[in-house]
């Protein structure tokens, strides 16, 4: 939501520029508007870009990786419509996330500035300024519209999210703003008919509103929430210019307070810590949830400091005209202007120079490294957030088997008609625990246990198949709690789920304590288990703790405590992005929800013996 605040200054900040040269002249100079914003924003960024490069050479080949893709297109600002393309999801941070993902905004913001003008000269030979409002404000809902249309739920919403036409609504808003109040100008008699004459007091009232309400949204909208693409956004947008209204009047109270001098310095770095926070982030592992607390203020403490280098050796040196003016002594007759122009722009056109040697060679001779091997993950799921059709004489796919991206594990049809034991084995560390459904529950087509996962269990889908013959894992790579509770619901409305559910899909984003009691309630009386996380973020406490909340509240809702399981065999059991299993710990994610569920799948009509070791060898 952030990002939707800078797009609506953005929109606002340029339509003021561009009103301003049109006072001026009559008309835009296009060429020499995309000049002036390009000076503005492409240096820093290219820089950040260099530096983050390089840091990635020496210290960190498995982000340097990642961002290979994202180098050109972010250098072109043409970040987000690359990923588009090419199908990359800012969604997806298996194995690390590129420390270039946030330049998408960047993109968002140079197409704006390439179409925009063109549009605004446009709209200036409409002489009534409401009806230039209206047309802006019309674009603004169509755009809007557009997000609301494209949208699939349940699926990556990457396409609306970067989407330059999906995206411009709030840029559109900051827009129609200035064109009835731009910066610097005296106050409007009415404020756009919408109230009467705009006193402090006013205008403090309608920023508060829109502080308030940005705020809601930012603390308690969930990231994943369909009405952020239904309507959220555009609410964050018209919140945003409701805030930008209340300190355009110089003395309301509001923009008084936010114009103090603290805030006002960081106002003025805002963008160069933009640019340089994500890669630092990335880079110290500062969203990792076991990173000390001094790591991560120490990061805080480098974005901005990096941010002031940036303002005074690049950004206000372009501001004040001294690289025009070097280069203009470069090209100058006089020989001793030459001189001294070479000796400003000696130093740092070779530090640039090194930079770019080093980003290049590094991007062509350093190996691909991956905290994550690419064959490491297994879908057996349809879709994050679709379930398969079961109900088909319940074998519908092949068992094992991999077409269209599902499979079923175990087919409760064709798997042998066992019956409750009286005695059931415990589990042993030398042997695994094989859990057979009843014979009812196969006769019935039902599956037991029945598992809903993402991508973590769905890398022992093998071995879950060896174990629990009559069991279904449905696993999908990047599913969110939300698609979770979809594909659980429609499982049991096929009426193919079994006596025991296990939920592990929760490594992706979180805590949801609502959507994972909504889960709970979907499965009724039966015994359900939470399996607890392991991910290297820092909501992977807060869904811990979570999820126990919730199985405190139910006798039927369980926790497996993966978490301190792996606790001590991190490096065996984890690859190196510390939540995939590596074929080492995969028989073990299983062995610790058939032994967890061992008892109630045995009270409700299960059989459990004791396998060969030979099972666990992939």
């Amino acid at each position: 939501m952030g990002v939707v605040l800078f797009l609506v200054l953005t929109g606002y900040l340029v339509t003021c520029s561009l009103q301003r040269r049109w006072k001026q002249s009559g008309s835009v100079n296009y060429l020499h508007f995309l000049g002036h914003r390009l000076a503005r924003i492409w240096p820093p960024m290219a820089a950040a870009v260099l530096v983050t490069v390089t840091l990635c050479v020496a210290f960190n080949h498995v982000l340097l990786t990642k961002l290979k893709p994202d180098l050109v297109p972010s250098l072109l600002l043409c970040s987000n419509l690359a990923s588009i393309l090419r199908g990359a999801s800012y969604f997806d941070n298996l194995g690390g996330t590129s420390p270039l993902t946030h330049l998408w905004y960047l993109g968002v913001d140079a197409q704006f500035c390439l179409v925009w003008p063109l549009v605004f000269t446009a709209l200036q030979h409409v002489r009534s300024p409401r009806a230039r409002r209206i047309a802006t404000l019309v674009l603004a809902a169509a755009s809007a519209v557009a997000m609301a249309v494209l949208y699939v739920p349940n699926a990556d919403p990457t396409r609306v999210y970067y989407g330059p036409d999906t995206r411009a609504f709030a840029p559109l808003l900051g827009a129609w703003l200035a064109m009835g109040w731009p910066l610097g100008a005296p106050r409007p008699r009415r404020f756009f008919r919408l109230m009467p004459y705009p006193t402090p007091g006013r205008c403090a009232t309608v920023g508060a509103v829109g502080l308030v309400g940005l705020l809601a949204i930012m603390l308690f909208v969930p990231a994943t929430s369909t009405f952020l693409y239904g309507g959220g956004m555009l609410l964050a947008a018209i919140c945003s210019v409701a805030l930008i209204a209340g300190v355009l009047q110089a003395e309301s109270p509001l923009a008084r307070v936010l114009g103090c001098r603290p805030l006002a310095w960081l106002g003025g770095r805002a963008y160069g810590i933009y640019l340089w926070h994500f890669p630092l982030f990335q880079l110290v592992g500062a969203t990792n949830g076991s990173t000390p607390i001094w790591v991560v203020l120490l990061a805080v403490v480098g974005s901005v400091a990096l941010a002031e280098v940036s303002l005074r050796l690049i950004e206000q040196p372009i501001a004040r005209g001294d690289v025009q003016a070097t280069l203009a002594d470069l090209r100058s007759a006089d020989a001793d202007s030459q001189y001294y122009a070479r000796r400003r722009a000696t130093a740092p056109a070779a530090v640039a120079a090194a930079l770019a040697v080093v980003a290049v060679v590094g991007c062509v001779a350093v190996p691909d490294a991956t905290a994550l091997p690419s064959d490491a993950l297994n879908n057996t799921g349809v879709s994050a957030g679709q379930a398969a059709n079961l109900t088909a004489g319940g074998n519908n796919v092949p068992a094992g088997g991999d077409t269209g991206g599902s499979a079923v594990i175990g087919s409760a049809a064709n798997a042998p008609k066992t019956d409750a034991t009286s005695q059931a084995p415990t589990a042993s560390p030398d042997k695994p625990l094989i859990l057979k459904a009843s014979s009812d529950e196969t006769s019935q087509n039902k599956y037991d246990p029945f598992i809903v996962a993402d991508s973590v269990a769905g890398d022992a889908s093998w071995y879950f198949e060896r174990t629990c013959p009559n069991g279904y894992l449905d696993s999908y790579v990047g599913r969110q709690p939300f698609q979770a509770l979809d594909v659980l619901r429609d499982y049991i409305n096929q009426g193919v789920v079994g006596n025991v559910v296990v939920l592990t899909c929760f490594s992706n984003d979180g805590p949801y304590e609502d959507i994972y009691e909504d889960m709970v309630t979907a499965c009724g009386d039966r015994e359900v288990y939470l399996v607890n996380v392991h991910v290297p973020d820092r909501f992977q406490d807060d869904v811990n703790t979570s999820l126990e909340k919730v199985a405190q509240k139910h006798d039927n809702v369980h926790i497996i405590d993966w978490y301190s399981a792996v606790a001590d065999h991190v490096d065996e059991w984890l690859y190196d992005d510390d939540e995939h299993l590596t074929p080492q710990g995969q028989p073990h994610y299983i062995d610790l929800i058939n032994t967890s569920i061992h008892d109630d799948f045995v009270a409700n009509g299960g059989s459990a013996e004791q396998g060969e070791e030979s099972l666990r060898q992939e």
